[in-house]
């Protein structure tokens, strides 16, 4: 099945504005990795945001939905993106890679309710590229910032447009329904990508997933 390749998180804070997630980025080449910090380093945060790849607006638990990064007005626009390598028998016209990518921002509305519990309401997208190689446009390479600067939402909606229609090496699909993001989700289920192994129990990616408890440490392959 597709293995994760690499990953990046771009212009996440938590706690309260203290620490946060810049422009990370961690390769993996489909090898087991193991990422270690101490308690509030940010573990949590992480796979949260890397949960919005195959689950879009999920939640670790109950405390932990992603409204509430949002607490901090800092967080304008939020990026989480996995980069997978296909499977020889999945690849199409040579597109080895495939990266999703999830963008949120705070709705535009927040009601009384919301503001009393620190939450908000997000709006979120989803998208993909395939390509066949590195390149400009790759989960490292897609210009999330520029000359200091983080890409708002809008412009990046616009950007991967632009390039679905102007990079002939791309194929780029945006998805602005979660249901229309999960039948993509559906066709990789039918061609190899159908499961995850959390803590040596393997899970078809149809079925309902576990529960993770925050502060203990998990293995998922």
């Amino acid at each position: 099945m597709p293995s994760i390749n690499r990953i990046r998180v771009n212009n996440v804070k938590y706690n309260f504005g203290t620490q946060g997630y810049d422009d990370f980025s961690m390769r993996m080449y489909g090898r087991n990795t193991l990422y270690d910090l101490a308690n509030g380093g940010g573990k949590s945060v992480l796979m949260l945001l890397l949960m919005q790849n195959l689950i879009p607006n999920s939640t670790l638990d109950d405390k932990q939905p992603i409204e509430k990064l949002f607490r901090d007005p800092s967080n304008t626009v939020i990026h989480s993106l996995i980069e997978w390598k296909l499977d020889e028998c999945d690849i199409k016209e040579g597109l080895r890679y495939m990266t999703t990518g999830f963008a949120a921002k705070k709705a535009a509305t927040v009601d009384k309710e919301e503001r009393e519990d620190a939450t908000a309401q997000i709006e979120y997208f989803n998208y993909v590229i395939f390509y066949r190689d590195y390149n400009k446009n790759d989960i490292i390479n897609l210009p999330l910032v520029k000359e200091n600067e983080h890409i708002s939402y809008k412009a990046l909606r616009n950007y991967l447009h632009d390039i679905s229609r102007n990079d002939k090496n791309l194929v780029v699909h945006i998805f602005d329904r979660k249901g229309e993001y999960q039948k993509l989700l559906e066709q990789l289920l039918k061609q190899g990508f159908t499961r995850v192994t959390i803590d040596g129990i393997t899970y078809t990616l149809d079925s309902e997933m576990p529960t993770l408890e925050k502060n203990i440490k998990h293995n998922i392959d």
